[in-house]
């Protein structure tokens, strides 16, 4: 697709830039895959946290991020049978299981947790302008509409020499930042090859 920008009244103009979307990532880890599982079948159980209420496990599963709620949901059976009954985790598997398998794979899945990324996912607006916000700037979970994913710098992250360039921050301090790992491919509207995974910060957040 091609983004639209409005010149006067009466003239738009269509911007040559492609749109690549979660749905291009790849989707070996097949979180969105639910197996059928037998309660009856779990041979182990959560050790000291069986102990717990299911209520009170789905309350803190939630307040994890992305990676760890991951993490847990690979331990054995019964924590996937625990973390596939909460409803959010559910929804987001069902409708947007490429959110979770971009931060997954953008390293980015320990910025937010299952919590936030349902609220974003339930919102319809754009955090930048407030239209329809059809994309995820997956580095801090928001939502964002085309032309304010590719022109805010809100929504631009930067590489660490240009954030201890721009802000003046010691490199000490980018290990606090978000940030991403890029995947190599080809960007921009000249289709710029990049071979290497480039870590990239968070603008907003430096």
């Amino acid at each position: 697709l091609s983004g639209i920008r409005l010149i006067s009244d009466s003239t738009y103009v269509f911007l040559n830039l492609a749109d690549n979307t979660l749905d291009d990532v790849d989707v070996s880890l097949r979180l969105d895959k639910q197996l059928k599982l037998d309660p009856r079948s779990a041979r182990y159980g959560l050790g000291a946290l069986k102990k717990l209420p299911l209520e009170i496990l789905h309350l803190i599963l939630l307040a994890l991020d992305i990676q760890s709620m991951t993490e847990f949901r690979r331990v054995n059976k019964k924590a996937r049978l625990v973390t596939g009954s909460i409803p959010q985790d559910r929804r987001i598997l069902a409708h947007a299981p490429a959110a979770i398998h971009g931060s997954l794979h953008l390293e980015t899945a320990r910025n937010f947790s299952c919590q936030a990324l349902s609220e974003t996912l339930s919102t319809a607006e754009c955090d930048g302008c407030g239209d329809f916000g059809g994309y995820l700037y997956l580095i801090t979970c928001r939502r964002v509409c085309f032309l304010s994913l590719g022109e805010k710098t809100d929504y631009l992250p930067l590489s660490g020499k240009d954030v201890i360039r721009k802000f003046g921050l010691d490199p000490i301090h980018l290990a606090r930042l978000p940030r991403l790992k890029s995947f190599p491919g080809r960007y921009s509207p000249r289709g710029i090859k990049c071979r290497r995974r480039e870590t990239l910060f968070d603008h907003c957040s430096a």
